[in-house]
């Protein structure tokens, strides 16, 4: 604290040193500070500034108390920089220059944000790696001096002309209720006709399913179509492209909507948030500067959480939205045991898939004609006749990202490819997920803070999911297609433990912790599939390539029999993707080659 106090306190001093010499600017250098500050790191980029007689100030120079960074701004590197980048916006004198690197994941969506900030205001963005070449940044530098000397002149000669104000619609929990408010001051609720809540595609049953919840509390909900390369490509058109590839997949996919919708709908956007590390907390914030930005009228983006009581729908609500999660994980199971075990798997799967239009009518319907329903599909699915037992596959475990395991298109239809090489796919269900923050909730240990009520509620919560889960997968278990697997999240965990802390939360702890609990029991190897350049996903790659063996996964009750299987193949095989939408190129098919090769391998020690 000292330390800050002594730099903003020379921060003052250059500031009020600058404003009694109104014909002279300083550049502050934002960025995080192992890259702006750092002489290894940062190319020389202040002395290049400097040598052209230009002050600079590094961003936590600045004095930026009470300066407010960005709404739901979690990263305290995005703080300091926003905060600055806010002051350096207002002051006529300063200007900014970001030094970023390479594929870093915060700073794909700081920078859209930085950019913002500044408007009309000239700024410089230099991204740089380890081949970044000298001679360039000296020309962008020289560029960015130019275009700034040129702004200083303008900004005395003329008057700004603002753009007429949007009216934007504004949506917000008041009272216990999710109210939508357009800009001519009128309110409506979720329920009120006109207004339609819209289910971005997530796997190929789980959107249709929760859209269906949505209806049975008399809302108008509508799950988009699966996800397409025309999405892709606008939603990448009206971003960075540096961003993660759901965000780019589901803004498509929500420009694509609003421009066909009916006339005076008011759309809510449905967009689940969180609060970190990992980027998909902020894309319920890039969709609202979306709206903006477009000027798109009557759309709002509606974010549910525990927080405000999942948009006032309530308890009852959650209960309906567990078992669509846990129905559409069970069909995707059944899916891809359909697709490499069917004796004709096309006529199976549209089976599968009228069951599932059956069963998102029967979730509207009521809770006894929902079971009905499952028991009606698990008979016409017994009837599928197969190629032979399902443990004579082998069977690999796809985790990673929850969005890009399960939607096709940013998955490139890994399990059709690895079902056509003779391999089973069990995808980490969704609700894994949800089990997750309910295990947060009662393990904490002063990360979140609740009282011992809420820890209370957390485990009844607990103990109605696991009776609620286990009666769906044993009705989906008559049909000979699927398993009952329990999630165990203490055991995920603790696996997990042998890796990593815990107290790291988000998906990193899940894949890690998933994959490390079940291979050499329920899979043979696994794949961690995530967004180009994605945290959790790297940090996963790091943790367990090439670790997977006796040193960390003997442990516990079943450790025998991974131990024999350790001595025959030395590791399981593990394979780490990413995705960005885009066909797998070379490199990644003659890895997965490689990889099915030794997953056939581990099967045989297996079964042996």
């Amino acid at each position: 604290r000292e330390l800050s106090e002594k730099l903003r306190s020379i921060g003052r001093s250059l500031l009020g040193a600058l404003e009694n010499s109104p014909e002279t600017i300083a550049v502050v250098l934002l960025g995080r500070p192992y890259n702006a500050y750092a002489s290894a790191a940062h190319k020389g980029i202040p002395h290049k500034l400097a040598s052209r007689a230009v002050t600079v100030i590094p961003a936590d120079f600045l004095p930026t108390d009470g300066v407010a960074a960005y709404d739901h701004m979690y990263w305290s590197m995005g703080q300091l920089n926003l905060a600055a980048a806010r002051l350096v916006s207002t002051h006529p004198q300063l200007f900014a220059v970001f030094v970023t690197n390479f594929s870093c994941g915060p700073d794909s969506l700081l920078l859209g944000y930085f950019r913002e900030i500044m408007g009309e205001k000239p700024s410089l963005t230099l991204e740089i790696d380890d081949h970044t070449a000298d001679a360039g940044i000296d020309t962008r530098i020289e560029a960015f001096l130019d275009i700034v000397a040129r702004y200083r002149r303008l900004q005395l000669s003329r008057t700004v002309k603002r753009p007429a104000p949007f009216g934007e619609t504004v949506s917000a929990l008041t009272d216990g209720r999710y109210l939508i408010r357009t800009p001519g001051g009128a309110e409506h609720g979720l329920d009120d006709a006109g207004v339609r809540l819209v289910v971005p595609s997530m796997g190929r049953y789980g959107a249709d399913l929760f859209a269906a919840a949505c209806r049975r509390f008399g809302v108008d909900a509508i799950a988009l179509d699966a996800m397409s390369d025309d999405d892709l490509a606008r939603g990448k058109s009206e971003s960075l492209c540096k961003e993660c590839l759901p965000l780019h997949l589901t803004s498509g996919a929500f420009l694509r909507y609003v421009e066909n919708r009916r006339e005076e709908e008011v759309t809510v956007f449905f967009m689940p948030t969180a609060h970190g590390p990992c980027r998909f907390g902020q894309y319920q914030v890039f969709m609202r500067n979306l709206v903006r930005r477009l000027r798109i009228p009557r759309a709002t983006v509606m974010s549910l959480s525990a927080a405000d009581n999942y948009g006032g729908l309530g308890s009852s609500f959650v209960l309906l939205g567990w078992r669509a999660a846990v129905i559409a994980d069970a069909l995707e199971e059944i899916r891809n045991a359909l697709t490499v075990n069917a004796v004709d798997p096309d006529p199976a799967i549209a089976l599968l898939d009228a069951e599932a239009v059956r069963l998102r009518e029967a979730l509207e319907e009521g809770d006894n004609e929902l079971r009905r329903a499952i028991r009606r599909a698990a008979y016409r699915l017994s009837k599928v006749r197969s190629k032979g037992r399902l443990d004579e596959y082998p069977r690999v475990l796809l985790a990673g990202e929850i969005y890009v395991r399960q939607e096709p298109l940013a998955r490139r239809d890994l399990p059709e490819y690895l079902a056509e090489q003779g391999i089973r796919t069990r995808v980490a269900p969704v609700h894994e997920w949800l089990y997750y923050t309910n295990w947060l909730t009662r393990n904490a240990d002063g990360q979140i803070p609740i009282g011992g009520g809420e820890r209370l509620k957390s485990r009844i919560t607990k103990a109605v999911m696991d009776l609620v889960a286990r009666r769906i997968e044993r009705l989906f278990s008559s049909s000979g297609w699927y398993a009952v697997e329990p999630v165990d999240m203490e055991r995920i965990m603790r696996s997990a433990s042998r890796f990593m802390s815990t107290d790291l939360y988000g998906e990193a702890a899940l894949t890690v912790g998933g994959i490390a609990e079940e291979v050499g029991h329920a899979v043979c190897g696994a794949i961690a599939l995530g967004p180009f350049g994605c945290m959790p996903n790297r940090l996963s790659e790091a943790l367990l390539a090439g670790k997977l063996d006796a040193d960390r996964l003997v442990c516990g009750r079943r450790s025998n029999r991974v131990e024999r299987i350790l001595s025959e193949i030395g590791a399981f095989p593990f394979l780490a993707i990413e995705s960005d939408g885009t066909p797998f190129p070379q490199h990644i098919v003659s890895r997965l080659e490689a990889f099915v090769l030794q997953v056939h391998r581990v099967h045989r020690v297996m079964r042996s």
